[in-house]
């Protein structure tokens, strides 16, 4: 019973500490299904902030790259949009294991 609740944190924590509470939650842990959803809930909550990383860095290039302000202007936007799609989903997906996680026998 308690370690639904913990599953549940791990993925609810997005809305409160990402990052923080799956890493605490994973190296306190003692059962391995707590670990696993901890690890899991910690990958969902990264997977934004790599994705940001990389698109400035390739927004950066493209700039240094093509000179012309227009065209790294409209890169910026769809790489941008992209990123942004790609965060609500993992949101609305961590949201939805902590609900899973919280109905699960």
């Amino acid at each position: 019973m308690q370690s639904k609740f913990i599953n549940a944190l791990s993925y609810f924590s997005i809305l409160f500490a990402p990052v923080l509470i799956p890493i605490i939650i994973w190296f306190a842990a003692g059962d391995f299904d707590v670990k696993r959803n901890a690890k899991k809930a910690l990958f969902l909550q990264i997977v934004p902030t790599v994705a940001g990383i990389l698109a400035i860095i390739f927004i950066g290039i493209t700039g240094l790259s093509t000179n012309d302000s227009s065209v790294t202007g409209w890169i910026a936007i769809i790489v941008f949009g992209i990123l942004g799609l790609i965060s609500v989903v993992t949101y609305i997906y961590d949201l939805v294991l902590g609900v899973k996680a919280l109905l699960a026998e």
